[in-house]
This record gives C-alpha cells, structure tokens and sequence, in this order.
C-alpha cells in the first residue's frame, strides 16, 4: 500500500479536547466531539475519492503502521507535542482511518513553521 496523506485542521488543546465529571469520569467534550467530527468527514471523503469502503478502516489490526505527524502551530505559544498527537490519533481511530493507535510501531512528530489557523499534515504506511 502506498503512503497516505490527509491535511487536518488544527485540534483544540487536551483541556478542551477531553472534559471531567464532578466524580472524575472524563469524556470527549463538545470542541473534541466537534473535532472528531471534522476529522471524520476529511478521511471519509478521502476513502470515497479512493474508492474505499468508508465503514472499513484502511488499515486492518493485523498491520503495523509508520505515521509521520507535521505540526504546524498557528501561534508561538508552548505546546506539548504529545498531547496534540493525542487528540489527532484518537480522531483518526474514532474515524476509522485504523483499527487502533496501538498499530503505530514507528511514530515520528515534527513541530514546524507557524501558519494562521495552524494545521496538521499527516502521511501514513504499512510497515512490510
């Protein structure tokens, strides 16, 4: 299989991504369900422009992946890399792009230049 490129917009931070109960039980909050959703809709117009099943992942649970995350922030802010990859695979596993993250046995992130809005660039493979 051939690597696969998708451009994602930039997710909110882990703070707004995920929420907390008065009891601690946390949940994807409504700026991350919000993302997942935009997500969701990138990668299913990806499958249907290739002809892909879009109720099927990609990439099946029997393959290992490499996945190489451009981060391009839209401010000089700190950020944690980690925590931006987190809200970003867990939107493309809650698309359907793979079965779960735990696929990935190469993962590399990159910070780069700073652009309005920011952005996420994400190329994707099967390891052989």
């Amino acid at each position: 299989m051939n690597d696969i490129f998708l451009e994602l917009p930039y997710p909110p931070t882990i703070n707004h991504y995920y929420g907390r109960t008065r009891t601690g039980q946390v949940y994807i909050g409504r700026q991350g369900r919000s993302y997942r959703d935009h997500v969701a809709g990138i990668v299913y117009s990806h499958k249907c422009m290739k002809g892909h099943d879009i109720m099927r992942p990609y990439f099946l649970i029997n393959q290992k992946l490499n996945l190489c995350i451009k981060i391009f922030p839209p401010d000089k802010r700190k950020r944690d890399l980690d925590n931006i990859c987190k809200c970003v695979l867990d939107s493309l596993q809650e698309a359907l792009f793979f079965v779960d993250d735990n696929q990935i046995d190469i993962l590399t992130i990159q910070r780069c230049s700073i652009i309005k809005d920011g952005m996420i660039n994400i190329s994707i493979c099967e390891i052989k």
